[in-house]
């Protein structure tokens, strides 16, 4: 038996020839979700906890931070049916739905105001024996923390200071196939800074969604800095509310569509606080048959007045049947603010190409080092001694196969 999920709605309906306003996550359910959670491997130092909890706890906590999905006030004037969710994500209501249905508890992980370091925490999670693998998480960065929290999704555990298999670890054994998801909701409290860090390095053979929601308050700092290098069908959202006066908001994201894939991504930036700033910067690859959907929003809410809004996308296409579909949005309520996007979308040039084949680089060297070169400038942006190593592993043995 197969199940639907529409996932990934633009925040507002557009011409749908291209059939870009939502996406349809599948799911082979069988006779019932036999689903289960995701493995982890974590160690918290002194200042971060983690538990897990109930639904009740959590929506206590909502109520306590007072955290609400703002409606538009004057252009629409209410929220659309499909994102009705007091804390919204970017993949939508039915991620929430379907998580209910199992008895997969959410992972609390609090950040303690007094904790205050760059050194990199990390979480490593892979699939269990079931066909669906789930994993729920709310981070909540207390006032004036600071914290980095690296997340591995892999088919196979690892220690986290393993760079590969010749050190007796194969981050690619295991299940070759399978849907494994997450949904995390993200809280900073005023002056807090986090980051995190999150890649994707399961095998081709599964399905892969990634569904956030995150909230900044004043002078509070949220950065993301994502790859997805493994999955066949990957699925990937995130809302950002920046309601924090002079809050900031940063995304750095890299994937690599291989042949016959499927990446299907929707980032919203909805600024509400006066003179907060949101950048978010795409980078990816797509080889024969391969296809992505990308929509990025930035949403100006009145009374964000000073905001400033950059969203970039660059996209190289290798074969002559890819799929590539970009919708950029601005959308405004507000006056006074400053909101850019630009997306790059082509092949490489053919004097590009002239000029490698001329030192001696083949035509499809040149592809593999320029698509290598732009995803090691995401990956470098990883601590030293987690996953790193295996990223750029990974990202070689890959381009390898094209």
């Amino acid at each position: 038996m197969t199940r639907e999920l529409a996932v990934n709605h633009l925040p507002v309906l557009t011409w749908n020839k291209l059939n870009i306003n939502r996406a349809k996550l599948q799911i082979e359910t069988g006779d019932g979700l036999n689903t289960g959670r995701l493995n982890r491997i974590a160690v918290y130092p002194e200042g971060i906890s983690a538990r897990t909890v109930k639904s009740d706890e959590l929506d206590r906590l909502i109520n306590e931070l007072d955290i609400n999905n703002p409606s538009e006030l004057v252009v629409a004037g209410k929220i659309p049916m499909y994102n009705e969710q007091r804390f919204a994500t970017g993949m939508g209501a039915e991620i929430d739905k379907l998580l209910d249905e199992t008895d997969i508890d959410t992972e609390l992980i609090v950040i303690d105001g007094s904790y205050r370091s760059e050194e990199p925490v990390y979480i490593g999670l892979t699939p269990g024996e079931e066909d669906i693998s789930l994993y729920k998480s709310v981070i909540h960065a207390k006032k004036g923390s600071k914290a980095s929290l690296v997340v591995g999704f892999e088919s196979s555990s690892c220690n986290p200071e393993c760079t590969g298999i010749k050190e007796g670890c194969d981050p690619t054994a295991g299940r070759e196939s399978g849907l494994a998801g997450a949904s995390t909701r993200i809280i900073i409290e005023e002056g807090a800074e986090l980051t995190v860090y999150r890649v994707q390095l399961l095998n081709k053979g599964y399905t892969f969604f990634d569904d956030i929601g995150a909230v900044s308050d004043k002078n509070s700092s949220l950065n993301i800095v994502k790859l997805n290098l493994g999955a066949g069908r990957v699925f990937d959202g995130l809302n950002e509310l920046q309601r924090g006066t002079e809050s900031a908001f940063n995304v750095d994201y890299g994937f690599l569509g291989l042949e016959g894939s499927l990446t299907d991504i929707n980032y919203n930036d909805v600024f509400t606080g006066k003179r907060t700033n949101g950048v978010m910067r795409f980078f990816g690859a797509l080889f024969e048959d391969a296809q992505k959907v990308f929509r990025g929003t930035l949403d100006f809410r009145a009374g964000s007045v000073k905001a400033v809004g950059d969203e970039q996308e660059d996209i190289l296409l290798f074969g002559e049947d890819v799929v590539n579909k970009t919708i950029p949005l601005i959308l405004c309520e507000e006056e006074d603010v400053d909101g850019r996007h630009a997306a790059t979308i082509g092949r490489l040039s053919e004097d590009m190409l002239f000029y490698m084949q001329t030192r001696g680089i083949s035509e499809e060297d040149a592809k593999r080092l320029m698509v290598k070169s732009s995803l090691k400038s995401i990956s470098r942006k990883l601590p030293k001694g987690t996953l790193r190593d295996r990223t750029e592993l990974r990202i070689k043995e890959l381009l390898q196969e094209n």
